[in-house]
Order: C-alpha cells, then structure tokens, then sequence
C-alpha cells in the first residue's frame, strides 16, 4: 500500500516538474478579458466578464461549427488571431 503512494507521488512530482519547465503559451499571445451587459425581459441587466486568447499572428484554428462566420475576403480561412475562452 506504501509503495503504490510513494509510486503516485513520484509521478505526479514528475509531471509537475515538466509543467514547469514547459512553455505555457505561444510567444506573442495574451489573455484579453471584455464585459459583456445583458438586458432581460424583466428589465434586470447582467454584467459578464469573457476571456478570450489573442494573437498577433493567426494561430489558432477556427470554428468548425456550421453557425461559424465564414472568414472575410483575404483572411486566412483556416486560422484566426483570437480564441474565445468562456466566462472569467
């Protein structure tokens, strides 16, 4: 029973240690966070905070969804400089 516990705390020390060194984001990329006001039927305004990933650069792939917008005219229509999040 012993030896199974120091086994899992061996790994997970392991996989800590790798997610320390490695790169957490691309270079030139940031968080961007926006609010968002919502007014309902019963007049009540709710107030959201999104986040969402930018880049200089087109990085990250784009929606596949079928109620996607399809890319402007001369944009890349594979990638795109931002990646919503969700709420922050």
């Amino acid at each position: 029973m012993t030896q199974k516990i120091v086994e899992a705390l061996t790994k997970l020390i392991q996989a800590r240690d790798e997610l320390l060194t490695r790169e957490l984001a691309p270079v030139d990329t940031w968080i961007h966070e926006y609010t968002v006001k919502r007014r309902y039927p019963s007049d009540a305004i709710g107030e959201y905070k999104y986040a969402k990933w930018m880049s200089n650069k087109p990085i990250f792939e784009r929606s596949t969804k079928k109620r996607a917008i399809a890319p402007k005219r001369g944009k890349d229509p594979k990638y795109t400089h931002h990646r919503h999040i969700g709420r922050a």
